[in-house]
């Protein structure tokens, strides 16, 4: 009787280990909350304010600091193929604003040219 009696138990342990799992998964509870969470990658160039953005952003509108500026050809072709948009008409110094797919944001920090990357919005 033992046996049977810690048999089902494990198996009522079972199924509401799986219910508990289920709710949370349906309340997005596994989801990542922010950028830095949503990420594969971990770089010093990402500054704090792109990482603490929502994690439902498909583009991060962001400052990106360059070593040199006027930007060379081939960093421009580079930054087309991650398909980054700059605004070539907002260079403060060595920072231009863009929008980043937050797909391409580890490819863009791993270029050596860039500096790093932060941006003024909370959202």
């Amino acid at each position: 009787m033992k046996t049977v009696n810690a048999l089902i138990f494990l198996i009522l342990s079972f199924f509401i280990v799986v219910i508990i799992f289920t709710f949370l998964k349906k309340n997005n509870f596994f989801e990542p909350v922010n950028v830095g969470q949503s990420i594969d990658c971990y770089s010093e160039k990402i500054e704090d304010s792109v990482l603490n953005l929502s994690a439902k952003l498909k583009y991060i509108d962001a400052f990106i600091s360059f070593n040199n500026i006027p930007l060379d050809d081939n960093i421009s072709n580079s930054l087309g193929e991650l398909n980054i948009e700059l605004d070539k008409r907002t260079i403060i110094f060595d920072y231009i604003w863009s929008k980043i797919p937050l797909s391409s944001l580890c490819d863009l920090v791993e270029l050596e040219e860039v500096k790093s990357v932060f941006t003024l919005h909370n959202k």
